[in-house]
C-alpha cells in the first residue's frame, strides 16, 4: 500500500472515531442564545493514535485547538466560536494529518 492511501485510511478512521467522540460528547446544535466559549472535545484511542504513527503518518492539533493525553485517549480540544445562523456550533482549529512526504489539514470551516 503506498504511503498516500496509508494516510487516507487512517485519516478516516480517526474522522470515524472523532465523529463518534463528538456526538456522544457534545450536542450536535445550539440555541440562537448560545454563547461563545467553551469547547468541543473528541477523544480519539491512543491505540488509534498508535497506529497512525506505526504507518509513518503524525497526528498533531492546529492552533488553537489542543490535544491532552490520557493514559489511554487523547482529547482533542475546539474552541465554540459561537452559534451559526444555522443552529450549528462554530469551531475555529483543526487537525494536521503528515507523513514523510503528505499533509493534509483538516480546520473548521465555519470560524
Amino acid at each position: 500500500m503506498n504511503l498516500g492511501k496509508k494516510l487516507v485510511s487512517v485519516a478516516a478512521g480517526v474522522a470515524l472515531v472523532a465523529g463518534a467522540g463528538a456526538m456522544a460528547a457534545t450536542p450536535a446544535s445550539a440555541s440562537a442564545k448560545a454563547k461563545v466559549g467553551g469547547t468541543t472535545v473528541i477523544t480519539v484511542p491512543l491505540a488509534l493514535v498508535g497506529a497512525a504513527g506505526a504507518a509513518g503518518v503524525a497526528i498533531a492539533p492546529i492552533a488553537p485547538s489542543g490535544a491532552d493525553a490520557t493514559t489511554d485517549s487523547v482529547g482533542v480540544t475546539f474552541p465554540i466560536t459561537g452559534p451559526a445562523e444555522d443552529g450549528v456550533l462554530n469551531h475555529r482549529g483543526g487537525l494536521s494529518f503528515a507523513s514523510s512526504n503528505t499533509q493534509i489539514t483538516l480546520t473548521a470551516t465555519k470560524p
